[in-house]
């Protein structure tokens, strides 16, 4: 089980069987005027340890029940259009909800504009009571996989409730009846949270390559973090430019797939 105290994975790598020929004189015989030579063939084995990449995720892990593992970034300023991308892998053997949620300034589920869940192998929508639904029949994902997740958003209109999309591995869904549906309210934080307040997870889900942008397109960078910046065991709960709301995070190194 990863835990929130100590989260580190060991990668280990190694190639052997590069082999070289060398010629040795190995035997001379003379008789009279005649010389004879023989030659044998020695191998010497070369072992050779290749450069093993990494690359820096951070772990979200839940085992208090008095608080949810959380990422939760806090905007410079709010935003009535924007789209937020990240990788996610959802670990197998995890029962536990995974939420990204897009949150006015009450900070509150009750007034999210965007909640996205993973569940064990499905993707579903939360609404405002609490209550799951799904958005496509086809939602569903590998654990363990890393999926590509887009949420964006555009609540600028002053006279009527906001919409947002979801895109799935470059699959898109929506424009999405917003589930605040105060015309013109702001996205004023990202959270990304595993569990809640009385359960805990039994593994972790790994998150890479976060972006926040003040526009839907992805054009206008606001905010990102690929986490390479973090040495593996740093807490980001300490230090970092995400919210003090952010509970047991911490960054792990992993294998690159490059």
């Amino acid at each position: 089980m990863i835990t929130k105290t100590l989260l580190s994975l060991a990668v280990a790598a190694s190639l052997t069987g590069c082999f070289l020929d060398s010629d040795n004189d190995d035997e001379t015989s003379s008789t009279g005027t005649e010389t004879t030579e023989t030659t044998a063939e020695t191998e010497t084995e070369i072992e050779t340890t290749p450069e093993v990449v990494t690359n820096n995720v951070v772990a979200i892990t839940d085992s208090a029940t008095d608080d949810t593992g959380e990422l939760r970034y806090i905007f410079d300023s709010g935003l009535t259009q924007g789209r937020v991308a990240l990788s996610v892998v959802y670990a197998e053997g995890e029962t536990e909800s995974f939420q990204i949620g897009l949150y006015d300034s009450n900070n509150s589920t009750g007034s999210v504009i965007a909640d996205l869940k993973m569940d064990t192998g499905k993707f579903s929508l939360r609404d405002n009571n609490g209550e799951d639904f799904d958005f496509t029949s086809e939602s569903n994902f590998t654990e363990g996989e890393s999926v590509d997740v887009v949420l964006t958003w555009n609540t600028s209109v002053a006279t009527e409730a906001g919409t947002y999309t979801v895109s799935i591995d470059d699959v898109s869904y929506g424009p999405i009846k917003s589930e605040n549906i105060t015309p013109g309210v702001e996205v004023t934080s990202l959270g990304i949270r595993l569990a809640d307040n009385s359960k805990t997870a039994e593994t972790a889900v790994f998150v890479d390559d976060l972006a926040i942008y003040s526009d839907e397109a992805g054009t206008a960078e606001v905010f990102s973090d690929d986490f390479e910046s973090y040495a593996a065991g740093t807490s980001l709960t300490d230090d970092s430019p995400y919210s003090d709301k952010t509970f047991s995070t911490s960054i792990v190194e992993l294998p690159s797939d490059e």
